[in-house]
């Protein structure tokens, strides 16, 4: 099964999720005409995706810090 890596602007958060997942809620939310937090950012086995996250954490902790 294929899983996404999306990150959310928002909340400088990263979420793993199914493709299908993804894609259901994004049908959902176009059904209700509203927007989408969490933007894919990549696609691959759930191995993958955990490696791709901890790949880009450092980002993530550094938007943080000069957020605050």
């Amino acid at each position: 099964m294929s899983h996404v890596l999306l990150w959310s602007k928002r909340q400088n958060a990263l979420h793993i999720e199914p493709v299908e997942r993804m894609l259901s809620s994004n049908r959902d939310a176009y059904r209700d005409d509203r927007g989408c937090d969490y933007l894919p950012i990549a696609m691959g086995s759930k191995e993958e995706m955990h490696a791709a996250a901890d790949a880009v954490r450092n980002t993530l902790s550094a938007r943080q810090k000069v957020a605050a």
